[in-house]
C-alpha cells in the first residue's frame, strides 16, 4: 500500500458565514511506499500572505500564528508561491512525480483529520477550478487509527518543526506506519 499524508496550515479553522473556506497558507505532504516513509521527497509550498476575497482569514487564527515558534513562522516563507492556484498546481505536480494515481486502491491519501485538511483543500480545488487529484474512496483518517491504538510506541525523526506542514505530515505518517505495523503484527 502507498500512502500520502497531507497537512495544511491556514488562517482560519472553519468556513465563514458566507461559505468561504479558510485561506490556506501552506501545504505539506509526505508519502510511504510499502511502509517506508520516503522523507527525502517531502512536499512543501507556502502561499504569499495576500488577502484573497475568495477565502476566509480569521484574526483569532492570525493571532495564534503570531505566537508560534520562530521556525514555524519562518517556514511560511519557504517555497513561496503567489496564489492558492499555484500551490495546488505544484501539489499536483508532486503527486504526479511520486506516481500517485487517482482511484487506484493501492494509493490512499491521509490527513489528521480529513474533515479539516482534505475538505479545505477540496474547497480550494473547486474554487480554483482544478480537478481534485484523488477520489473520495482514497481518503483515510489518522485519528481513527490512533484512537484505536493509543499505546503504540513511535520513534519520530528528530528536528521536526510543529506547524510546518511537511514536518507535520512526516510526524503523522510515521505514526500511522507504526500503528499499521502493530496491527499487522510486525
Amino acid at each position: 500500500m502507498n500512502r500520502v499524508m497531507v497537512d495544511i496550515e491556514t488562517y482560519a479553522t472553519q468556513f465563514d458565514e458566507n461559505g468561504r473556506g479558510p485561506q490556506i497558507i501552506q501545504i505539506g505532504a509526505a508519502y510511504s511506499r510499502h511502509g517506508i516513509v520516503e522523507d527525502e521527497e517531502l512536499f512543501l509550498v507556502s502561499i504569499a500572505d495576500v488577502e484573497d476575497p475568495e477565502y476566509y482569514s480569521s484574526m483569532k487564527t492570525r493571532d495564534w500564528w503570531a505566537k508560534q515558534s520562530k521556525e514555524a513562522q519562518e517556514s511560511l516563507h519557504m517555497n513561496l508561491v503567489a496564489t492558492t492556484r499555484d500551490a495546488l498546481l505544484a501539489f499536483n505536480r508532486w503527486l504526479d512525480g511520486i506516481r500517485f494515481n487517482k482511484g487506484i486502491p493501492k494509493w490512499t491519501i491521509w490527513a489528521n483529520p480529513p474533515q479539516f485538511d482534505l475538505t479545505f483543500l477540496q474547497f480550494a480545488y473547486t474554487k480554483e477550478q482544478i480537478e481534485l487529484p484523488w477520489h473520495f474512496r482514497q481518503e483515510r483518517c489518522c485519528r481513527t487509527i490512533w484512537n484505536e491504538l493509543p499505546q503504540v510506541p513511535v520513534e519520530y525523526p528528530e528536528g521536526l518543526v510543529a506547524h510546518r506542514a511537511d514536518h507535520d505530515a512526516v510526524r503523522q505518517l510515521v505514526g500511522i506506519e507504526a500503528a499499521l505495523m502493530h496491527i499487522q503484527g510486525y
